[in-house]
């Protein structure tokens, strides 16, 4: 693995500063003392536990500045990546052929893509409402070109084969300009 220098990472906070000398501290593990950890930790052994997290959270970090640019904040995104690497700990299976942070790093990832898809929404629709809302929009928007002027209640319930009233609530939850 890639050595990496912790110590300009990121002008920011303090804390940040402090953690990343912290998690630098850690040493890396060889391919058998993590398959020796995963042994480990499927007994039980929660110091197994810490120290197969602990000696990867740089990864974590390193994964993380991958997606600094997208507008969530870079220690959330450490945050979410260690839940992520925790969730892959808990999951390593050590019989395996293969290196624990190319396993954790599909868990990592997820756990980063995930928290960068719900940022910014303040709340999740369902998908079924989702593509509800988004083919009212459309039709609304087609028939508004087609007549020149917004339809009325009575036109966009024809065209889309819906109840007055539906409408009228779907009118009320999406924008008047499409």
């Amino acid at each position: 693995m890639k050595q990496i220098s912790y110590e300009r990472v990121v002008e920011g906070p303090d804390t940040l500063r402090m953690y990343l000398k912290e998690i630098s501290r850690f040493p890396q593990l060889s391919p058998e003392e993590e398959k020796e950890l995963g042994r480990r930790i499927q007994n039980g052994d929660e110091e197994a536990f810490r120290k197969l997290i602990e000696s990867n959270l740089r990864f974590v970090v390193a994964m993380a500045k991958k997606y600094a640019r997208s507008g969530y904040p870079l220690h959330e995104l450490i945050n979410e990546g260690n839940m992520g690497l925790i969730e892959a700990a808990s999951r390593f299976d050590p019989t395996r052929d293969v290196r624990f942070i190319t396993y954790a790093s599909w868990w990592i990832r997820q756990a980063i893509l995930a928290a960068i898809a719900h940022h910014g929404q303040v709340f999740r629709l369902p998908p079924k409402l989702k593509h509800e809302l988004y083919r009212f929009e459309t039709k609304v928007a087609r028939l508004t070109q087609e007549l020149g002027r917004r339809p009325s209640v009575d036109e966009i319930s024809k065209e889309l084969g819906m109840k007055e009233e539906d409408v009228r609530g779907m009118m009320e939850g999406t924008p008047t300009e499409v």
